[in-house]
């Protein structure tokens, strides 16, 4: 923003008066424009450690008042979006219009944003169908500006979802306010508890970030205080509205309009439901239904789903989850797309199993609590591979200095294996690991003779790295495997005429199942699972897979798309198919989690998708990534 660009000139020459006109000059704005940016920074100064002074005859000048915190409010400025970036400038122009409920000229909103006149004149027009788009009437008169015509309620609930969605504009002028609302929400959660309302911290949060909102806009927006509370009250949101707005008064010295009050009372009605507790479904009922389901999915996935404090959990889950769903409340989970890439096979399990419970129970189970779900059964998997660990209870390290290099071994290895015994010896007393029986053996020896145990090699120093190293070889059996060995040539495709994401998914997997690197299964459980809930993720990246692995070699087909699809909301840019055989959830993690590292690179993505051939693209991930599946 052109504030931040002031605020940098100034500390470029900390040491020279800068006059209003030469500010003016270098900014290409007026200089009543500058006094106004001066006034604004000297507001944010107060609580960022800097103050802009002026000196007479002479011109402005800044003054560090506290270091750390100048600095740290510096490093987020640096980290300002960038307005050239139009989808991000337009976004916030919806936001800036949002927050004022009043007109905004064009000369107004190009200063705000550092553009030209005409530019913010094209911008509006996107605006403009942005705004339809959502319903919204977007009223501009000559001389006047422009406004949206909203009713507040609308108006708040938009700017919290901006918030959510990481809106640089929102987030910063929320953050920045000094009223701490903690207090608000501490009295919010005692008279919800009070009134037997079911509470998640997701929607607390949420309540906080509206609340925020509703106080900057009453703010900026000049509301005029009203001291006397007078509001009607119809059901007990109304008398929890009624006691936070008396709070907000005496502890924040805001007063809410009635209107602003009917707001807040609404969305909390919206988002909190009081649970009618004789609803619950019967706990034997849900424990046999829960037997049979993970019976299935063992079977399905081939893993053991069988600990009892993982039945125990999910069956209390599932409880409170059924008596919260026939009241149609549901529980949002601000995780949720972290969940389904960090553990793509306890996502699929949940949504096989979230589909088991839609045709016993006949509920809707929203993606929001398939990924709690999922959580229950990463936990399972987690579990395993503890126990895995456990099975390798008498280890064996062979050392050849022997002496602090092998005590200082043994101590590293105690740090995974906690329960194991562990013993050391020296190359001369292989006699002596034979009779120790182990059940695994770690060795800096290149060659030690053929006794049919396992032999992991390490180094002689066993540093962090190594053990890290060690710990992945057991968490992760296809550790420091290669991309490249799974990506296939001979299904690289670079898409150039417009298809649906569906269609395009379709003649993939037929082309696996063609190949012989699949059951005939396969297609049906990929559309079966992008069915269920989208594998269409952040950047223009996509990793479609089967609800269920069928693979009978594992593969990843690749679609470089170079135009925008048909029917899709979302501009998909490459397409990463996994094949995996069905125990290969280990793998199927691991490779998930290298794309999601890729996906995350916005320049490797955009590279990607320009490339012409597969040398080329193989290339470009070598560079960005490298072929190592876990570095």
């Amino acid at each position: 923003m052109r504030q931040s660009k002031l605020l940098l000139l100034l500390n470029e020459n900390i040491d020279h008066y800068l006059s209003a006109k030469t500010l003016a000059s270098s900014l290409k704005v007026s200089t009543r424009t500058i006094i106004n940016d001066i006034n604004f920074l000297n507001f944010e100064g107060k609580h960022s450690g800097f103050l802009i002074k002026s000196k007479r005859m002479k011109g402005y000048y800044l003054e560090i008042v506290d270091k750390n915190l100048f600095e740290a409010y510096v490093k987020n400025v640096e980290n300002d979006l960038d307005y050239s970036d139009v989808q991000n400038r337009i976004s916030d122009i919806v936001v800036i219009l949002l927050l004022h409920n009043h007109y905004l000229t064009q000369n107004q909103l190009a200063q705000l944003f550092s553009v030209s006149k005409s530019t913010m004149q094209n911008d509006l027009s996107n605006v403009k169908k942005i705004c339809e788009k959502k319903g919204l009437i977007v009223d501009s008169r000559p001389y006047y500006g422009t406004k949206l015509v909203i009713k507040s309620f609308y108006r708040y609930v938009l700017l919290t979802e901006y918030f959510y969605n990481n809106n640089h504009m929102i987030r910063s002028m929320v953050n920045k306010m000094e009223h701490d609302t903690e207090p608000i929400i501490l009295k919010l959660t005692q008279l919800l508890n009070k009134y037997d309302v079911h509470i998640s911290n997701t929607n607390i949060e949420k309540s906080n970030t509206f609340l925020k909102i509703q106080i900057l806009t009453h703010h900026l927006n000049q509301t005029e205080n009203i001291n006397k509370i007078a509001y009607d009250s119809k059901d007990f949101f109304d008398d929890i509205v009624k006691e936070l707005s008396v709070e907000i008064r005496d502890k924040m010295d805001v007063c809410f309009s009635e209107e602003e009050i009917k707001d807040l009372g609404q969305y909390l009605r919206i988002n909190f439901k009081r649970i009618e507790k004789n609803k619950l479904v019967q706990l034997n009922e849900i424990k046999d239904f829960i037997d049979d389901s993970l019976s299935v999915l063992s079977k399905d996935f081939g893993l053991k789903l069988d600990d009892s404090a993982f039945k125990e959990n999910l069956i209390l889950h599932m409880q409170l989850l059924l008596d919260r769903l026939h009241q149609n409340i549901t529980f949002e989970n601000p995780l949720r797309d972290q969940i389904s890439t960090c553990y793509p096979t306890a996502y699929d399990m949940a949504i096989k199993f979230s589909i088991m419970v839609h045709d016993q129970y006949h509920v809707n189970i929203h993606q929001d609590e398939v990924s709690f779900i999922a959580t229950h059964f990463a936990v399972a998997m987690e579990k395993n591979t503890l126990e895995q660990k456990k099975l390798y209870r008498r280890i064996a390290v062979i050392c050849s200095s022997g002496g602090g290099s092998a005590y200082l071994i043994q101590l590293k290895l105690k740090s995974i294996f906690s329960e194991s015994t562990i013993h050391t010896f020296s190359r001369m007393n292989i006699d002596e690991v034979i009779l120790f029986k182990p059940d695994v053996i770690f060795s800096t020896l290149d060659l030690i003779p053929d006794i049919n145990i396992p032999v992991i090699h390490i180094k002689e120093l066993a540093d962090d790295i190594e053990i890290n190293r060690i710990w992945n070889s057991f968490e992760n059996t296809y550790y420091n495997q290669k991309i490249s060995s799974y990506i296939q040539e001979s299904t690289f495709k670079i898409l150039e005429n417009k298809k649906t994401y569906e269609e395009i998914i379709k003649e993939m997997s037929i082309e696996v199942v063609k190949n012989n690197w699949a059951t005939k299964d396969y297609v049906k459980y990929v559309l079966e699972r992008e069915k269920a809930i989208s594998t269409i993720y952040s950047n223009g990246v996509a990793i479609p897979h089967p609800m269920t692995m069928c693979g009978i070699k594992n593969t990843i087909s690749v679609c470089v798309v170079k135009d925008r699809m048909l029917s899709s909301e979302k501009d998909i840019k490459l397409i990463f198919l996994i094949n995996l055989r069905k125990d290969s959830y280990k793998l199927h993690k691991t490779i998930t989690a290298y794309l999601v590292e890729l996906m995350e690179n916005k320049k490797a993505v955009e590279e990607l998708s320009k490339v012409n051939s597969f040398d080329e693209f193989m290339r470009i991930i070598y560079e960005w990534k490298g072929d190592v599946l876990c570095p």
